[in-house]
């Protein structure tokens, strides 16, 4: 089958379902596509918006323009990729994913804005607040106190310190992090990640939880312990963002996962 007609097929299937809910086969086979070549980001952005266009009302829709917004964001198309994100911070499903990526936008705005002192200083700040209150710094390079989720950024200078006679250039080197990200703040290399390869995880079971929830089991691949999470719920950095009949669709502050499961209950 012709690269034409196996993106044709896919885009079928994606409007299946779309008037009576969650269009799980569609989005699932989106998945697959993605999953199969992440590099193919055009064909791939026109899929996710297929799907989003054809399911106005499924549930699902946020994560795929989440999934486009990235492949946007991967193809050098930034001014597409960024509002998507922004409008998506206050989502209930797909706001870990945004966050993250508009954190890692910020942090390079915090970044920018520490040169601009260090041109002024040969030094950087002990502490952020000191780029805000600098005279020669205008109020459009202040940087943000805190990151996406609301957190200060986790700033601290680095170097020579703790070096006898090297004192003085104790503010020649810095580290900063989203303390969300930690070692997958930097955008850039955040962009070279296999995708969703860090979220280590599978579902092993599902099981009714308190008030009708449904509690779906999952055991990390480096732990014979079991992490319990319900729809919406967090645990160890990673969201439930949906439990369907035949999918279940994780994320963390990076990518989305889904797995095929439909366990015995």
């Amino acid at each position: 089958m012709s690269q034409r007609l196996a993106l044709g097929a896919a885009l079928v299937l994606i409007g299946l379902q779309g008037a009576f809910g969650a269009n799980e086969a569609g989005f699932l086979e989106l998945w697959k596509n993605h999953e199969r070549d992440p590099s193919r980001h055009e064909d791939l952005i026109a899929q996710c918006r297929k799907f989003f266009e054809a399911n106005p009302s499924d549930p699902l829709r946020d994560a795929a323009k989440s999934l486009e917004a990235w492949h946007l964001l991967a193809a050098g198309k930034d001014a597409e990729a960024w509002p998507i994100f922004e409008s998506q911070a206050g989502s209930q499903s797909a706001a870990r994913v945004a966050k993250g990526w508009l954190s890692r936008r910020d942090m390079q705005k915090v970044a920018a804005s520490l040169k601009l002192f260090y041109r002024e200083e040969i030094g950087f700040p002990k502490e952020l607040a000191e780029i805000s209150t600098h005279p020669k710094i205008p109020a459009e390079a202040h940087p943000s106190p805190t990151d996406a989720f609301g957190t200060p950024w986790k700033y601290s200078l680095s170097g020579f310190e703790n070096l006898p006679g090297f004192e003085s250039f104790g503010n020649q080197k810095y580290s900063l992090e989203c303390v969300e990200l930690g070692p997958l703040s930097d955008l850039k290399e955040s962009l070279k990640l296999r995708y969703a390869d860090q979220i280590k995880i599978k579902p092993v079971g599902i099981q009714p939880g308190p008030g009708g929830v449904t509690i779906v089991n999952f055991q990390a691949a480096d732990s014979k312990g079991v992490m319990m999470m319900g729809e919406g719920q967090v645990a160890k950095g990673i969201q439930l963002a949906y439990v369907g009949q035949g999918i279940l669709v994780v994320s963390d502050a990076t990518h989305w996962k889904v797995f095929s499961f439909k366990p015995k209950q």
